[in-house]
Parts: C-alpha cells; sequence; structure tokens
C-alpha cells in the first residue's frame, strides 16, 4: 500500500513539476522581439507626451521705423495651437495606442502557438522514439525465436526475411527520430528557452477536444478588430490633416518713440488664419489611400482566417473518427479472450504472442502520430479562432487548464 501511494505522490509531482515547466516556456512568448516592440510603444504612448501645448509658438520681432535707430519697435507675436487639431492628435494617438494594444495580443498568441507545437512536436517525439524502441527489441525477439524454430513446423523463411527487413527499417527509423529530437532541442537552445520536462499523458484528450471543438463559441475575430481599428486610426490621421493649420496669432508691440508723441507705446495684434485651400492634401490623399488598402487587405485576411477555420476543423472531425477507430481495433486486440483464442489455434506457439504485442505496438504507434496531428491541429485551430489567447491565460495544452499568469 505505501509503494503505491509513493508511486502516485512521484507521479503527480512529476506531472505538476512539467506543468510550471509548460508554463514557465509559453510565458517566454511576451519576450519576442516584436512583442517587447509593441509593449514599449504602448507604454511610450501610455505617457502621452504626444499632448500638444496650448502655444504653438512664441516669437520676439523687431522692427525698425522709418531707419531710425531711436525709433526701434518690438513685438512678441504668439501663436496658439489649434483646438480642433489638438482634439485631433489626441484622438488619433488613442486609437494608435489602443491598435498597438490589439496588434500585441495577435503577435503573442502567435508566439505562444509557436511554443505549444514546439513542445507537442517534442513530447510526441519523444514518446515515439520510445515506441520505435519497443518495437525493435519485438522483432529482435521474433528473429531470435524464429531462428530456434528453424527445424520445426513453425519456422516460415518468407516471414523470417520481412522481420530481417524491418529490423533494419526500424534501425534507420530510430536514427531519424534521434536527429529529429536534437533538432527540436537546439530550436529550445536557439530561442534561449529551457527544454520542458511532460509527457503525452498529460496533454488534453481527444474526448475532450471533440467537446471544445462543438460546444464552445468563437470570440470575435481580432482581425476583425484589428481592421475596425486600423480603419478609425486612419480617419482619425486625416482628420488631424485637415485640422493641422494654424489658426493666427496674437502680438503685444512696444513703440517707444511714441511716449515723446505723448501716445501710448503698446499696441495689440490678433491675426486669424482663413484656409481657402488646405496645404495638407498631399498627406490627405496618403492617408486616405492608405485607408482603402488596410481595408481591403483586411477583409482579405479575415477571409482567409474563415476558411483556415473551417479546413481546422473538417480536419480535425476527420482524424478524430480515424483515432476513434484506432482505439476500438486496440481494445480488441488487447481483449483477453482474443489473446487465448490467437494463442490456442497457434498451438501455444511463442511467436504469435511477440507477434500480437508488436501489432499493438504499430498500433501504438499509428495513434500517437494521429494524437500529434490532433494536437497541431487543435492548437492551430485555437489560434485561428481566437480561443488560445483569452484572459485569463490558461495552459489550452492540458486537460485542467492550468493558469498561466504573464
Amino acid at each position: 500500500m505505501k509503494s503505491t501511494w509513493f508511486v502516485l505522490l512521484l507521479f503527480f509531482s512529476f506531472a505538476a513539476k512539467a506543468q510550471n515547466s509548460v508554463a514557465s516556456f509559453i510565458k517566454t512568448a511576451a519576450q519576442d522581439p516584436d512583442v517587447v516592440k509593441l509593449t514599449k510603444q504602448i507604454e511610450f504612448l501610455t505617457l502621452k507626451q504626444y499632448k500638444l501645448s496650448p502655444i504653438q509658438k512664441l516669437e520676439f520681432r523687431t522692427e525698425s521705423n522709418q531707419l531710425d535707430p531711436t525709433r526701434q519697435e518690438y513685438a512678441l507675436r504668439i501663436n496658439p495651437a489649434n483646438p480642433w487639431e489638438m482634439h485631433a492628435q489626441n484622438r488619433f494617438f488613442d486609437q494608435l495606442n489602443k491598435q498597438y494594444e490589439l496588434e500585441r495580443e495577435i503577435i503573442l498568441e502567435k508566439q505562444v502557438a509557436e511554443r505549444y507545437l514546439l513542445i507537442v512536436d517534442y513530447a510526441a517525439t519523444q514518446q515515439l522514439h520510445s515506441l520505435h524502441q519497443q518495437e525493435q527489441i519485438l522483432i529482435r525477439q521474433l528473429v531470435a525465436t524464429l531462428e530456434k524454430q528453424t527445424q520445426s513446423d513453425y519456422f516460415d523463411a518468407d516471414k523470417y526475411f520481412d522481420l530481417i527487413l524491418n529490423e533494419i527499417e526500424i534501425t534507420e527509423t530510430l536514427e531519424e527520430t534521434t536527429l529529429a529530437l536534437k533538432k527540436i532541442e537546439k530550436s529550445f537552445v536557439e530561442q534561449k528557452d529551457i527544454i520542458p520536462t511532460l509527457a503525452t499523458e498529460t496533454f488534453i484528450s481527444i474526448p475532450q477536444i471533440d467537446s471544445v471543438l462543438h460546444e464552445s463559441l468563437a470570440p470575435p475575430s481580432r482581425l476583425l478588430l484589428l481592421s475596425e481599428l486600423k480603419q478609425k486610426s486612419n480617419t482619425a490621421s486625416i482628420r488631424l490633416e485637415k485640422n493641422n493649420i494654424n489658426i493666427g496669432y496674437v502680438q503685444a508691440q512696444y513703440q517707444e518713440f511714441r511716449i515723446e508723441q505723448g501716445r501710448r507705446p503698446w499696441n495689440i495684434g490678433l491675426g486669424i488664419t482663413i484656409p481657402l485651400f488646405n496645404p495638407n492634401k498631399q498627406n490627405i490623399t496618403k492617408r486616405s489611400l492608405t485607408r482603402i488598402e488596410d481595408k481591403y487587405e483586411a477583409d482579405r485576411d479575415v477571409q482567409e482566417q474563415k476558411l483556415k477555420a473551417a479546413r481546422l476543423f473538417e480536419s480535425l472531425t476527420s482524424l478524430i473518427e480515424r483515432e476513434k477507430k484506432i482505439q476500438v481495433r486496440k481494445q480488441e486486440l488487447q481483449n483477453t479472450k482474443i489473446q487465448n483464442l490467437l494463442l490456442t489455434y497457434g498451438d501455444n506457439n511463442p511467436a504469435v504472442s511477440l507477434k500480437l504485442k508488436l501489432q499493438l505496438t504499430k498500433l501504438d504507434i499509428l495513434d500517437l502520430k494521429l494524437k500529434q496531428k490532433i494536437w497541431t491541429d487543435y492548437i492551430l485551430w485555437l489560434e485561428t479562432t481566437n480561443r488560445l489567447w483569452q484572459n485569463p491565460y490558461q495552459n489550452m495544452l492540458s486537460a485542467k487548464y492550468e493558469p498561466i499568469e504573464f
């Protein structure tokens, strides 16, 4: 009993460590250069250093009256900021900040998806390597068993040579799997990330994925929301260009020589700009062209997103059905009555038992490859439908959806 509790404790300890390792690895998505760049831009815009001063320009002027040094005139001119321009600029950068925040979420979701896919690839390849090793052992045992039966009726030369070829093939497959593992580990090292310790047993189950596919409601498309924000930012930038006009000035002028004439030396001047023609037409045209371009690019991206989501849904549905059939087949071969029947009709030939184990191992390998494809498409489907990156943030590859704090 004590040993059972020890094994359970060891398993849960390993699972907890694996999940924490996965969470730590997923959190490194926030360190991606593109994410950091947008984070810094958002932080800078939050300081609101773009706000215009109420006074746009302050000028000190002097003018000679009739080239007489004793009749020098002095003036202080103030150009106030255009209040419509101030409002338009605040609105533009406020919209731009919202756009950057959404772009950051989209890039962050993409980086998180890449890390999930790397985790799936690594864990599945590790398990696949282990299954191929098991397959190699069984093939070698079968070869050894048949070699002992060369003088009996059980010996089948064709099957023997097939097994020899299978042994060569499985050796090559193992080498390829080992190289694949090293390549994945190199990806971790290149990204300066810690290789997470985990196993596919901790991943979300296939029935649970099937349930998510048919029950969860898709959130609004981030690409569609980004398109709307870009349109608002472009509209705000056009409005800013239209209001980027000097509205005039207020000037205080001092003429010292008028004191001798018994008159006041101070004058007040006021100038108002009447914009008959907007001088920023070129910039307004450029902004308008950008708005049209962004609109059609966004419509294309949103349509592609819908098609990709539909393709992934169909792929997942098909893969899940295939995986269910493999599970049924495995259960049939693992049935005690069937195993006893095979051994009985095989006259208790030891090769029959080894062939059964080999067949089950091959089914395990096929099952694992299907599951890997399902987990991969599931992550891509979550990303495409904007389900992967939602607040509160969770480990979407785990059956328990452990929280991840960013």
